[in-house]
């Protein structure tokens, strides 16, 4: 497109990957060329927008017991606290006073809407509201802290985190971002060598560890650790490069292409809310389009040995080919979500072999 329709790209990002020729990418992708921010100044505008100051541990290998994090966290009447895994969330959760939200994969997409905008809601009206969620409260979710914790994390994780707090700018000084150090490394895989190449930045002890050029040599790191085996693995950049008359695989790249590999994750329809009638509409209706398009807000993925298990321990059942769904009402708890794997929260009946 540029070379032949003399077209121009602008790709808009919080945080600005290092798109720019150099060692290290393969033949197919040599980067791009006459790379140039669009606003002039930019060191200038990320100074006088800056609405966070971020703290960061003295030992970024020392990590923080979650009782320790749980007592900081209390010290503040509103404050969001992200880490990288549901374990974690739901642990730290559990320590944390009655009151607190949770949020994470966990939960069904409705029941994670009704909680966000109660979320909202209480902050709007300047009510105390503290919150232990996963990473996904990083992305599209327009909430706005006075504090934002977050476990150590890839450079962009921890500026998307630094996005939930004082985001109005509405505070008299700057938000208060805090990264700790979580008892457990983020999980093996991107997040992990994103980690690690977080910590290798911060270690350097900048001044403004959100500064814009700070991101050019985080993802210079990430390229590098990933390699090209880890950014392409599937090959797909060999599918979009053009046969000389440009005719491109554009189909066979869509089928590689996944961002979550959901060969690794199975659904489960859960009991929550309308949930339940839908399930039974299921049963007398069958698999009806418009049924299963309601049914989406009302479906959380699990690891497939997971899925195994409870389907094993009957659990769920399989209601039709390739669909399951909750088998009792205690699998699924009202603040956290589906939790086959923590017996406290069965009905006792349910308990008994």
């Amino acid at each position: 497109m540029a070379k032949n329709y003399q077209a121009s790209f602008m790709l808009c990002t919080a945080t600005q990957p290092a798109f720019e020729s150099r060692q290290g990418f393969d033949s197919s992708f040599e980067g791009l060329e006459g790379v140039r921010e669009i606003m002039d100044g930019p060191q200038a505008l990320h100074e006088a927008l800056r609405r966070v100051e971020v703290t960061v541990p003295d030992d970024l290998h020392d990590s923080t017991a979650w009782e320790e994090l749980a007592e900081e966290l209390q010290g503040y009447d509103s404050v969001l606290c992200i880490v990288d895994r549901r374990d974690d969330c739901r642990t730290l959760y559990y320590l944390m006073p009655k009151g607190t939200f949770h949020l994470s994969g966990l939960m069904c997409g409705q029941h994670r809407s009704e909680v966000i905008a109660e979320i909202k809601q209480r902050l709007k009206a300047g009510e105390p509201v503290r919150v232990v969620s996963t990473q996904l409260v990083e992305a599209g979710v327009d909430v706005d802290f006075p504090v934002v914790y977050r476990a150590l994390a890839g450079l962009d994780s921890i500026a998307q985190a630094a996005g939930r707090c004082n985001r109005e700018g509405l505070l008299e000084g700057k938000g208060k971002v805090v990264v700790f150090i979580p008892p457990k490394q983020a999980p093996i895989g991107h997040l992990r060598q994103a980690q690690d190449c977080g910590r290798q930045i911060l270690q350097q002890r900048p001044t403004d560890p959100l500064a814009p050029e700070h991101f050019v040599t985080y993802f210079q790191q990430l390229y590098w650790k990933k390699g090209t085996e880890g950014l392409d693995r599937e090959g797909i950049l060999k599918d979009l490069k053009h046969d000389g008359q440009l005719r491109f695989l554009f189909s066979s790249a869509a089928v590689k292409f996944r961002l979550i590999d959901e060969t690794q994750q199975a659904p489960v329809i859960v009991r929550y809310g309308k949930g339940v009638d839908l399930i039974e509409q299921l049963r007398h209706l069958g698999p009806k389009r418009g049924l299963l398009r309601k049914l989406q807000r009302y479906v959380v993925n699990l690891p497939r040995y997971r899925h195994q298990q409870l389907l094993n321990q009957c659990d769920i059942q399989e209601i039709h080919p390739g669909l399951f769904f909750q088998a009792h009402d205690g699998l699924y708890h009202q603040d956290l979500g589906l939790l086959g794997d923590d017996p406290a929260y069965y009905d006792p009946d349910q308990l008994i072999v």
